[in-house]
């Protein structure tokens, strides 16, 4: 049941007791605290999903830096093929012009013939005639010689180059395999750190919505109080007592104030929010006393305030003791100035052991500086 609906039940029944109309506030509570241990267990599970989409980022990060050296090994290697076939190709048409000379020499030999080294000798009509028809044979001999040599040499150096070009390729393809592979790889971490933040921003704005919707749920129970305070509605619920101002220090010494009342940035929600009390830092399990003689009139969790007591202390002013690790009264009961009401702690929406202190004047809230 919505607060709404509590306070329409409220009003057609004007002669109900204070004990149910505490029973209906109560069950309302529950639910809202219900919900608010959902969304703790969100929150929780949104952490979770923080740590994950930061180690998805940083595989996905490793993935591109394994992928951007694969790249870069994989270009090396095609420079190394470019030229490698540039090499190939310059020698392959050596060979060429070697093989085609070497074709046309013997066809000379077959053609005209080639006569024996003697029998030019002995056609020597003079003695520097057989001297140049001497150095004549011995050049065409080197020439033929060197001829067979170059061809020889430049065919073996084509199967050399020929061989390294096939290393090089081959090497080129798994290399581009690899890169393939780690180029999936890259872009599968990154669809799942996509993936995962996307789910984070969903999750977190259905935390933001939930939480809205519970903040909405506190200022309609405020409203409810400042009634009952007012006196304009349920009056059975309100203390019979008149406020006569601050009688006792919810933390009467070691503490240490680390956040004032008005305007401030939230240091969980990292949002400007404000801020409706002070926050007093002090060892946890300090005894946290009521600031003035007053009935309980909220006891319980929730996920925002965490274990706290809502005191009403007549004349339209109330008191609120948030984030205790325990709690020493109860709703309905009256207590006195100074009377422990619960004890220090870091629960609901808390960075550590502090009592969260707010005052309200006819539900609305008020710098509780004067009651501290």
């Amino acid at each position: 049941m919505g607060l709404v609906g509590l306070l329409i039940g409220l009003a057609v029944l004007p002669g109900a007791s204070g004990q149910g109309a505490y029973g209906r506030l109560n069950r309302n509570r529950a639910e809202q605290a219900n919900v608010r241990g959902k969304l703790r267990d969100l929150k929780t599970e949104q952490s979770a999903q923080r740590k994950a989409l930061a180690a998805a980022e940083a595989q996905a990060d490793r993935a591109r830096a394994v992928y951007n050296a694969a790249k870069e090994k994989l270009q090396e290697t095609r420079a190394q093929v470019r030229q490698a076939r540039k090499q190939h190709a310059a020698c392959v048409e050596r060979v060429r012009k070697h093989d085609a000379a070497l074709r046309a020499r013997l066809k000379v030999i077959y053609e005209v013939g080639e006569p024996s080294y003697m029998e030019v000798l002995l056609d020597a009509t003079s003695f520097s005639d057989f001297v140049e028809r001497a150095d004549y044979m011995q050049r065409i001999a080197q020439s033929d010689a060197n001829l067979l040599v170059r061809y020889t040499n430049e065919r073996k150096e084509a199967e050399l180059l020929r061989n390294k070009l096939e290393a090089v390729q081959a090497r080129e393809e798994e290399e581009t395999e690899v890169l393939a592979a780690q180029k999936a790889q890259a872009e599968a971490r990154e669809d799942e750190a996509v993936a995962l933040l996307r789910q984070v921003n969903s999750e977190r704005a259905k935390a933001e919505q939930e939480l809205a919707e519970l903040e909405r749920n506190e200022e309609e129970i405020e409203e409810f109080l400042s009634r009952v305070q007012s006196g304009t509605a349920y009056s059975d619920l309100a203390y019979a007592g008149e406020w006569h101002g601050w009688g006792a220090a919810p933390i009467r010494s070691g503490y240490r104030l680390t956040s004032g009342f008005g305007h401030r940035m939230h240091p969980i929600l990292r949002t400007w929010k404000m801020h409706n009390g002070v926050d007093l830092a002090c060892a946890y399990g300090t005894p946290i006393h009521a600031a003035a003689a007053g009935r309980v009139v909220r006891a319980g969790y929730d996920g925002i305030n965490g274990n706290h007591v809502i005191i009403d202390h007549g004349s339209g002013w109330s008191s609120a003791y948030c984030h205790c690790s325990s709690l020493a009264v109860g709703a309905g009961e009256d207590v006195s100035s100074g009377q422990v009401v619960g004890y220090v702690g870091s629960t609901g929406r808390s960075t550590g052991p502090h009592l969260h202190f707010a005052v309200r004047s006819y539900g609305r809230f008020v710098d509780p500086s004067g009651a501290y």
